[in-house]
């Protein structure tokens, strides 16, 4: 990716100044500066790269929970036999 500013950014910032224009999509501010100037092609691409990466985050924290232990079971009172009837 180059530093050189693109058409889309500077189409983007004039689009959101007509009002009589609305834009079907509009992206977080910080996604967006990022990727004006990108294809779909390769927001698609992206968009898997982040996906894989967000289910191998969601299997490593479950791996590090499972790794912790077992936590221990809450310790309760045993219960009389009338009390019990109760519940």
């Amino acid at each position: 990716m180059s530093n050189t500013p693109c058409y889309a950014a500077r189409e983007l910032s004039n689009h959101f100044m007509d009002n009589d224009k609305k834009t079907r999509v509009i992206l977080e501010p910080m996604l967006e500066s990022k990727v004006s100037c990108w294809s779909s092609c390769q927001r698609r691409e992206l968009a898997r790269k982040f996906e894989r990466w967000a289910r191998q985050l969601r299997v490593s924290a479950k791996m590090l929970d499972l790794d912790e232990g077992p936590k221990p079971a809450p310790h309760l009172k045993a219960l009389t036999p009338r009390h019990q009837r109760l519940n």
